[in-house]
């Protein structure tokens, strides 16, 4: 195995100093050794960089040849890796061959060949969401004790050490303690980091369900899946320009846009900044990626339900939100988002209940330096009112221990709290929970994993950030929506980011009135954001709620 490495270093040595002949030679050696020691990765490696030798060279037909063969071969790979955060961090490793191929396909500017390039586009992103999505929970029957015993013990001083956190937080000014504030941190970070590191040896154990690989759905299935009056548009960024594909039951078209990932993270982070909430205008940068984003594709768009599929810094883009300067996308379309079109046959089914059961959190007594949500109050209490079968909690009864006993019959699971996303290990990202003797109120992703949601039908995070992720390369999001989705709600209500909490408590009897009539929730949503538009028009108060999974009844 050294020896075919050695090989391939050589290869690209030559590849820097620019001598074509023994570059290709060193590869092709290195290719014949790794395949006669069986060395998977190496094999991978020499074909993926033999596509880019060729593409350079200006042979399309062997460098898409080598890039499919490597790409199969990687994923063959990446099939035995059982831990999705394993798996996640491999498959951004690959995201430049998957996007070479792409390009490769799309310049063939065959209508077929683009088909293929929409199947490479969907096996490049987000596949260990999906693998998990599809598996199901995680089975610890017989996992070793030694493990889960350790895992407890994290669990323990995790919470002393958030407990003591808070406790140095609460101090008056004369006896806070900044550097003893900065440790506590420091040493709660180290913990976070030995329990992802102990949920990872414990995914590792044989006794464990496996993470299998599912098969991408090809674009017919995705078709079937999709009714008459929805288009699924999907986005793919590169650096140099972005490829979309518009789907319907019975008709397929790609289109290249020729907008780079800089230019639109710019227009997106520029949006964000929220530089003249009091404008009833449109902001200038959502009629600008109206104009990259949806003029190229409207004459496409002949249905009155969309699906977005959106990829990379467009996770963070409200569509309903984009505007021509006259109209926004949401009031001409029921908008839904999924995070990769295959998701759509792996989505948790719905699940059908005559009671329609209501249980909302708000305004959990917590101890955090987080200010309260007053308002929260008087939201969770008047969306209670508008059902019949509702538990509705507020303040120090507002526990995790409350959703963790009581989402399992819920249909409809509502939380009005804050949230937070931790950017140093996204699985401890948090909703803020009342804390009781048996939890500790901090309801992380991690954590979320593991409820019981088979009777749920929608959860509606109304709360901040709730939506936002850490994105890789693989286009996966490490989020408290996923989390969601993956326990077993097949919808998601979700912040794109800090939300007014006057607004919000209006917005959502509006949101819960509509649902209540009998209409499907993605429409439900559209007319809430047409409601409060009429009293507060800067898109920073309607549009950060996004649905994200199945937007019907």
């Amino acid at each position: 195995m050294g020896e075919s490495h050695t090989l391939y270093s050589i290869a690209l040595l030559y590849s820097t100093l620019n001598q074509k002949n023994e570059e290709l030679d060193y590869y092709q050696k290195s290719l014949q050794l790794s395949k006669k020691i069986n060395d998977r990765r190496g094999i991978s490696s020499s074909l993926c960089q033999l596509g880019i030798f060729y593409r350079n060279m200006g042979d399309k037909s062997k460098a898409i040849s080598y890039l499919k063969q490597c790409i199969d071969l990687v994923e063959s790979v990446q099939a035995d890796i059982q831990v999705e955060q394993l798996k996640a961090g491999f498959s951004s490793n690959q995201q430049d061959n998957y996007v070479s191929l792409i390009h490769l396909l799309w310049n063939t500017e065959n209508p077929e060949i683009l088909k293929e390039a929409f199947s490479y586009v969907e096996r490049a992103r987000a596949r260990a969401f999906l693998d998990q999505l599809a598996n199901g929970k995680l089975n610890l029957k017989g996992v070793s004790s030694s493990l889960l015993q350790q895992e407890q013990q994290l669990k323990i001083e995790m919470r002393g050490q958030r407990n003591q956190l808070t406790k140095l937080q609460q101090q008056v000014a004369e006896n806070f303690n900044q550097s003893k504030v900065n440790e506590v941190k420091v040493k709660l970070l180290e913990l976070e980091k030995k329990y992802t590191d102990i949920l990872t040896q414990i995914k590792l154990d044989p006794k464990a369900a496996s993470l299998v690989s599912v098969k991408i759905p090809a674009l017919p299935e995705i078709q079937k899946l999709l009714d008459k009056d929805t288009t699924l548009v999907e986005y793919f960024i590169t650096r140099g320009r972005t490829f979309v594909f518009i789907i319907t039951s019975d008709s397929f078209q790609a289109i290249p846009i020729n907008k780079t990932y800089d230019e639109l993270y710019s227009a997106v982070s520029g949006f964000r900044k929220f530089s003249n909430i009091d404008s009833s205008e449109p902001p200038e940068t959502l009629k600008k990626l109206y104009e990259w984003l949806i003029i190229p594709v409207q004459p496409y768009l002949k249905t009155k339900k969309l699906i977005i599929v959106p990829h990379n810094t467009l996770h963070y883009l409200p569509f309903a939100a984009l505007s021509d300067g006259n109209h926004y996308l949401g009031e001409n379309y029921i908008i839904s988002t999924l995070p990769t079109s295959s998701a759509l046959a792996y989505l948790p089914k719905k699940h059908h209940s005559q009671l329609n059961t209501l249980l909302a959190l708000g305004n959990p007594s917590i101890s955090e330096s987080l200010s309260p949500l007053d308002k929260a109050e008087e939201e969770v209490e008047s969306i209670g009112n508008i059902y019949n079968s509702t538990s509705v909690f507020i303040l120090n009864d507002a526990t995790e221990t409350r959703l963790r006993v009581e989402s399992s019959t819920a249909n409809i699971i509502h939380i009005a709290a804050h949230g937070e996303y931790n950017s140093a290990n996204p699985l401890f990202s948090t909703i803020y929970l009342a804390s009781d003797d048996q939890n500790d109120g901090l309801l992380q992703v991690q954590e979320i994993y593991d409820l019981d949601l088979t009777a749920t039908n929608l959860v509606v995070l109304s709360a901040c950030n709730t939506s936002v992720g850490r994105l890789s390369k693989g286009d996966e999001v490490v989020g408290l929506t996923r989390a969601f989705l993956y326990a077993g709600a097949p919808s998601v209500i979700s912040t794109l980011w800090s939300v007014d909490d006057t607004v919000t408590g209006e917005f959502m009897q509006r949101f819960y009135t509509h649902l209540h009539l009998g209409i499907e929730k993605a429409e439900a949503l559209q007319k809430a954001q047409n409601d409060i538009r009429k009293d507060y028009p800067n898109p920073y108060f309607w549009a950060a709620f996004v649905l994200t999974g199945d937007g019907g009844k």
